[in-house]
């Protein structure tokens, strides 16, 4: 059956956005699952609605194959029984996807609005006193997905769920770059916003069409987006944590490790996983400084003190009624090398 442009754009779009969220989710489920290694009810909420939301677009895709598109005079006889089959299927999937898909993001504002403080009643019982605060309930930086979606519980629309906390970001004691990152990520759920506004339009405009299932195909492409893009906007917290465990380069930071090792002599030493060995600041920088090395062999242990005399920024004269003194930061540096005896 030869399609046409709207049929091949309305095709592309869902199978594309079908593998985008596929990846996403996955991204999101393994962060859930193998890093923090805590799922939620709002994370099934999630997955279900992710399910039912590729259900719509497979539905979708199958009446524009089958005919949505189309004039009425270029669609088959046999094919009008499975293009509104499948059409009235994927509005059934469409009420439930956007269901479960906004009850998951409500979700989420309820579980971090219950585990905020622990307990609880801190929260109301602190009495603004910040010391009781801090220590007992979460740190403004791990609050930062929950005030991004403050506000919204209130008024349950599109615009306020997306656009509220924007404002909000820009309060908190954040680096800018990580605000302009938060605010695109929720900036973003505008198009999801704005998806359905086009889509009631071409709704709106199918109540006079003579030529419905022609125009239906406009309308199906924004059908698709409005839930793609609030899953997306939804997986943004997840998506941190992913991205900053496999990708910190990709957030800005970068997180160095300290390990400790023995060297063939037996000597404690410290390494860093950025591959910079440690070296003694002492023997590069100028100043009085002790150098103890301690060598055992046997029972005996010998000891050797090295003092180098320097006028630097590491000696500091002070005034005192004795007089003026001179004080001298010393550094030490101690070497055990074990021998074995027989």
């Amino acid at each position: 059956m030869e399609l046409n442009q709207a049929q091949c754009r309305a095709l592309g779009i869902n199978a594309g956005f079908m593998i985008f969220i596929i990846i996403i989710m996955g991204m999101r489920m393994w962060a859930r699952l193998v890093i923090t290694k805590a799922i939620g009810l709002d994370d099934i909420m999630m997955a279900f609605g992710t399910l039912m939301t590729i259900a719509v677009s497979i539905t979708v895709m199958i009446s524009v194959v089958r005919g949505v598109g189309k004039a009425r005079v270029d669609i088959p006889a046999e094919s009008w029984e499975p293009m509104l089959l499948s059409f009235w299927v994927s509005r059934l999937m469409y009420a439930i996807a956007m269901v479960l898909v906004k009850v998951a993001l409500l979700l989420f504002y309820f579980v971090m609005s219950v585990i905020e403080c622990s307990p609880p009643e801190v929260f109301w019982t602190s009495k603004g006193d910040r010391i009781i605060y801090m220590q007992q309930c979460m740190t403004q930086s791990k609050q930062q997905a929950f005030w991004d979606a403050a506000g919204i519980i209130v008024i349950i629309t599109d615009i306020c769920l997306w656009i509220c906390p924007i404002p909000m970001i820009w309060n908190l004691q954040l680096p800018k770059r990580q605000k302009w990152a938060v605010s695109a990520v929720f900036a973003l759920g505008i198009i999801s916003v704005v998806a359905g506004c086009v889509r009631f339009y071409y709704v709106r405009q199918l109540a006079n069409e003579p030529e419905l299932y022609q125009q239906l195909a406009y309308s199906l492409v924004w059908y698709a987006l409005e839930l793609y893009v609030a899953i997306f906007c939804g997986c943004s917290s997840a998506l941190k944590v992913f991205f900053k465990r496999y990708f910190p380069a990709l957030l800005g930071s970068s997180s160095p490790r300290t390990g400790y090792s023995l060297d063939s002599c037996g000597n404690a030493g410290t390494k860093t996983r950025t591959s910079h060995p440690l070296t003694d600041l002492s023997d590069r920088l100028p100043g009085n400084h002790t150098v103890i090395s301690s060598g055992w062999r046997g029972r005996r242990v010998t000891t050797k003190t090295k003092h180098v005399s320097t006028n630097d920024s590491e000696e500091a004269i002070m005034s005192s009624e004795e007089g003026i003194q001179k004080q001298t930061e010393i550094q030490v540096r101690q070497e055990v090398a074990r021998v074995s005896t027989f």
